[in-house]
């Protein structure tokens, strides 16, 4: 019976287990709404001691267009959202650990390892758009900086953006940002989470343990005894 224990245990431990994906920003707090005029420049607002990683969150937005024109980035109720009233708008929301202005890159100060769950890819949940736009993930690392490449969306869903195309060192990451791209005008889209993707035991190997764990126990009780009344 003991030998049985240890055996079922032993293959247990074999099962993967399931790990959580790491939450960049729900935009759950640091409320605001911020609208660049265009005819140049942008605007960048910053809130600190955020539940963003890092506990900063940076967001730009730039409507390029004439002055008359605008663009408009917002957070709240747990959603961010982007809307142009211009001939396009662009946004980005950074994320390196420091209160300052704009992207600190290599000299950011997260130092996180994205993959250390077994995630392998950027998730971007969108929950309502007009139009269609086209994401973009930046990552730094302490020596430099890649880019993925852009992925166009004109659907509600989750977009996935998979590490591969992302060279730089995702076990140091210093420095990140999404970035939204040709929100044209009375178009908008709206975010309800960036995170990196959960990872759950692959059912075909949780079936194969499953039934290994089954035969061990049947052959450690033997064979089965039929009686007979004469």
């Amino acid at each position: 019976m003991r030998s049985t224990a240890r055996w079922v245990g032993m293959l247990a431990l074999l099962l993967p287990a399931s790990a959580t994906g790491l939450t960049i920003d729900a935009f759950s707090d640091g409320d605001f709404s911020a609208t660049d005029l265009g005819g140049g420049g942008f605007v960048l607002s910053t809130q600190t001691g955020v539940s963003a990683l890092g506990g900063v969150r940076e967001s730009v937005v730039t409507a390029q267009s004439t002055a008359s024109e605008s663009g408009t980035l917002s957070v709240g109720s747990g959603v961010s959202t982007v809307s142009s009233a211009a001939s396009t708008t662009e946004a980005r929301w950074i994320y390196d650990g420091i209160d300052n202005v704009g992207n600190s890159g290599t000299l950011g100060a997260l130092a996180v390892d994205l993959t250390a769950g077994g995630g392998d890819r950027f998730q971007i949940d969108v929950t309502s758009i007009v139009g269609s736009v086209f994401f973009r993930v930046l990552v730094f690392d302490s020596s430099g900086s890649s880019t993925s490449t852009f992925h166009a969306v004109s659907a509600t869903g989750v977009e996935e953006i998979p590490f591969s195309e992302i060279s730089t060192d995702l076990t140091d990451v210093r420095a990140l940002e999404l970035a939204v791209f040709a929100v044209g005008n009375g178009e908008s889209v709206t975010l309800d989470s960036f995170t990196t993707n959960s990872v759950i035991p692959e059912p075909a190997t949780a079936l194969l343990l499953a039934s290994a764990l089954t035969a061990l126990a049947a052959s450690r009780r033997g064979p089965t005894r039929q009686w007979r009344r004469e």
